[in-house]
């Protein structure tokens, strides 16, 4: 009878409910009541009321669930199952009334009588049981009390110092949270305070959001800041929780009547959930023009660790989650100051679309599209462990490296193991900044275990790392097309406003090294099985500031296709991979900028052609480190260019020009030229019609269709200069620090400094430092050692080498014959080899 009773209810708001050719319409209203008919004079109340009383209206004409302007509050996630779905011919629409702001919160309004607890502080009893992860006054999210204090204008978390010695004014360190970068600036991590059995404070890490050295990760004491501690509300907008007592303390910022300011306490971090499967899809759901804000942080959350080894850990969920979705539209809505991601677009998918959206103030991921894990084939994952390991005040749990990286894949078969990853997807027209403010191992928009997905006509901008990041190379087949990308990796490092990762099955670890296994090349497309497109982008970096790759194909990187691109201050680099072409790009590249290839393989089928490169501010227009340019099918046809000195080349020599170059069958076609760009001051870098690289082969470009397209995120994009081949602009000083680059013998072989960013990122440690072994020939000491080309020494006996210097005078001390031990540095761990003391020289170089 129940179910009779409810179905009549049903039916007879139905009959209310305005009905029209075009379909149905079901209103709700803040002022509403959820026993009315859902009319426009007498609408319901709640979302999830709705949702109920439109599953039973017939799917024959299109329905529109229409939201008259307020804040509705979600404090548990709206879940839309298959039952919710409506056609191709008649879809169902959420959206608010013509002219009407609507905004969708993670939380609850609280009414509350403050009274004052200092002269610049109030405070105020709130119900027992509230949850308050995060405070919003006035529609804005407020300070949780943090040290130091929030500087917008800070490169670091806005305001970052060592908080350890802090912890002594805290009567009650156990509330803080810590967030800090890794060591190497490659993620961060996230720390409460525990104690021992002794009482002693320690650091726990509750989360890291990056694998990247595994065990070996440690977190930067400097670069972190501390967030939930009493004694740090000493700034306006800053606000504490007290569990215990139930008491909310706040200091007020000018102009705020905290008696009649609206207060919003947010504890959800999923405010809509699209939840079926690929066998039960969720189908034809449209949300558009929504602004979706306040929602709970969810970084003690972020531990599923993404597969093949690529750097990222994330959490499966965002302030709207679609998981088994199929042609899903979230369309012209803003997710704004949002603690966590703000989509996450989870599993099986097809076809969802995320368009002419503005994400902006985000925690973590921008969008995010993921593939179960379950699909992946082979053991790419890394293990998290009951193990716990301590280093010095912090302690972590252990990981096992992913069983993969050891020997070649005993699964050959191409491919995902089921359809349960995000397919067909588009991500298209969003302006997406200030994403990643609490996890720095983030992207605006990030890809993994997926297929052919477009990503087009983004704006991205203002972020800690990549705007875009294609964590592994399964499955291929992407489109990344007219996006406008800049004023990224601002807070990490080796990185680019484009990254992407490729430890697919065919990877193992030696690869990294490069002691590549023979079997590379022959499985290498087993998962990246059709080729990604860059095209058509503007990619760049501001280069007074942080250093930045471009075009960032890393580890494994395979089956590219770059063409027609724009890079600013930033060019593009390839890593060890397979089949990799990058022709018709204009490469305007600053200082050690340039383009280059790093640790390739044999035989690797990769093409560079009919680019134009140039750098405004070095010599270099080619970068190789550990790398013979005649491992590439093709090299030719370039135009390089470098205002009032001669290009140089590094590739199996340092810094040859182009006729030593072509002496060794290299670019014999190349030429040095000035492109005669159209109008760079306005960014126009099309060339003109005399330009010398068209008869290369090299042919023009639109440069006006980047970004977004919708007028109004349009005037949101902020104004820039661009980069001049005039001498004007300003750039940034060399990352060199003083460190000499000269050959030095040593063992049989010649080793040097590591001097700059490109070494450090080959070798995959965190800091300029170090000796790198540029060449240990067969039969010298040092190769019976077991030492080889690409090698970092970082320690000699038991004391740290930071230079040439330090390594000649600690094996001298020694005296004759007696062993050199040396440590040297492959990202997983450190290996010591001995070596025969011989007749070592004296260096002065620094």
């Amino acid at each position: 009878m129940k179910a009779i009773r409810s179905t009549l209810v049903a039916l007879t708001m139905f009959v209310a409910c305005r009905v029209s050719s075009s379909g149905t319409e079901l209103h709700i209203s803040t002022n509403g009541d959820d026993s009315n008919p859902g009319t426009a004079q007498a609408p319901l109340r709640t979302l999830s009321k709705a949702r109920d009383v439109a599953r039973s209206f017939p799917r024959s004409r299109s329905i529109e669930m229409i939201l008259s302007e307020g804040s509705y509050y979600l404090n548990k996630p709206l879940v839309f199952g298959p039952e919710d779905s409506g056609s191709k011919e008649f879809s169902v629409t959420w959206r608010p009334e013509k002219g009407a702001k609507v905004r969708l919160v993670g939380g609850q309004p609280l009414h509350l009588k403050w009274r004052p607890h200092t002269d610049k502080i109030w405070k105020a009893s709130v119900p027992e049981g509230t949850v308050i992860d995060q405070l919003f006054i006035k529609d804005k999210r407020q300070i949780l009390a943090r040290y130091p204090n929030y500087d917008p204008n800070e490169r670091y978390y806005c305001g970052a110092a060592s908080t350890w010695e802090r912890m002594a004014g805290w009567k009650n360190p156990d509330t803080a949270y810590i967030h800090a970068l890794h060591k190497a600036k490659w993620g961060s991590g996230h720390i409460m305070l525990k104690r021992d059995g002794s009482g002693e404070l320690y650091e726990r890490m509750i989360s890291i959001d990056t694998t990247t050295q595994g065990n070996r990760a440690t977190l930067n004491d400097e670069l972190r800041f501390a967030e939930n501690v009493f004694e740090e509300l000493d700034a306006e907008q800053e606000w504490f929780y007290d569990i215990d007592t139930h008491t909310l303390y706040y200091q007020p910022g000018s102009g705020v009547d905290l008696q009649s300011a609206k207060v919003e306490v947010i504890s959800n971090p999923h405010l809509v959930r699209f939840e079926g499967t690929s066998d039960k899809p969720v189908k034809h759901i449209t949300f558009e023009g929504f602004t979706v804000s306040g929602a709970s942080p969810t970084w003690k959350m972020t531990t599923d660790h993404l597969p093949n080894g690529g750097d990222f850990v994330v959490h499966r969920g965002g302030a709207v989650t679609l998981t088994g979705t199929e042609d899903c539209v979230i369309r012209d809505c803003s997710f704004i100051e949002l603690s966590g991601n703000a989509v996450f677009i989870n599993g099986y998918n097809r076809r969802a679309t995320v368009q002419d959206c503005l994400i902006k103030n985000i925690g973590a991921n921008g969008i995010a599209l993921c593939g179960a894990a379950e699909t992946m084939r082979g053991e790419q994952f890394f293990t998290v462990t009951d193990e716990t390991i301590k280093k010095g005040r912090l302690v972590r749990n252990s990981w096992l490296a992913p069983g993969g990286w050891s020997a070649p894949p005993e699964d050959l078969t191409p491919g995902p193991k089921s359809d349960d990853y995000p397919s067909k997807c588009v991500i298209k027209g969003n302006l997406i900044t200030i994403s990643g403010e609490l996890e720095k191992q983030s992207a605006g928009v990030l890809i993994s275990l997926a297929k052919e997905n477009s990503v087009s006509h983004n704006t991205i901008f203002n972020l800690p790392r990549a705007g875009i990041c294609i964590q592994d190379g399964s499955w291929g087949g992407h489109m990344i097309e007219h996006n406008d990308v800049f004023d990224t990796v601002r807070e990490t490092a080796d990185h680019g406003p484009f990254n992407s990762w490729g430890k697919d099955r065919y990877w193992i670890w030696a690869d990294h090294t490069g002691k590549h296994n023979p079997d590379a090349k022959k499985n290498c497309l087993i998962d990246a099985m059709t080729p990604t497109h860059i095209r058509h982008n503007r990619f760049s970096h501001p280069i007074k500031t942080t250093h930045s790759w471009g075009i960032d194909l890393d580890d494994g990187s395979t089956n590219y296709k770059i063409y027609n691109n724009l890079t600013l201050g930033c060019a593009v680099k390839l890593r060890e991979g397979f089949y990799r072409t990058v022709e018709n790009n204009v490469f305007i590249a600053a200082d050690n900028n340039a383009p280059g290839k790093h640790i390739c393989f044999n035989g690797n089928d990769d093409v560079y052609r009919k680019n134009i490169v140039v750098n405004i501010s070095g010599r270099g227009v080619w970068r190789g480190i550990r790398h013979l340019p005649k491992e590439m099918k093709e090299m030719d046809y370039n135009c390089y260019f470098t205002p009032g000195t001669t290009p140089t080349f590094a590739g199996s020599k340092w810094g040859v020009n182009l006729v030593d170059w072509q002496k060794e069958g290299l670019g014999v076609h190349s030429i040095i030229a000035d492109p005669l760009f159209v109008n760079p001051k306005i960014g126009d870098y099309r060339v003109k019609p005399n330009s010398p690289a068209l008869k290369l082969g090299f042919k023009n470009f639109p440069m006006d269709e980047f970004g977004v397209t919708s007028p109004d995120l349009k005037k949101l994009v902020p104004s820039r200069d661009f980069l001049t081949l005039t001498g004007s602009t300003t750039t940034q000083n060399k990352t060199i620090s003083g460190r000499s680059g000269k050959l030095v013998q040593f063992y049989g072989g010649t080793v040097k400094n590591m001097v700059d960013e490109a070494e450090k990122s080959a070798v995959g440690i965190g800091e300029i430092t170090g000796v790198l072994i540029m060449h240990s020939p067969d039969g010298s000491a040092l190769y019976k050692a077991g030492l080889r080309n690409g090698n970092l020494i970082i320690s000699c006996n038991k004391t740290k080498v930071h230079t040439v210097k330090d390594l000649l005078s600690i094996a001298n001390r020694l005296g004759k014959d007696r062993p050199v031990t040396v440590e040297i540095h492959n990202d997983l761990q450190e290996r010591k080899y001995m070596l025969k003391q011989l007749n070592i020289l004296q260096s002065d170089d620094k």
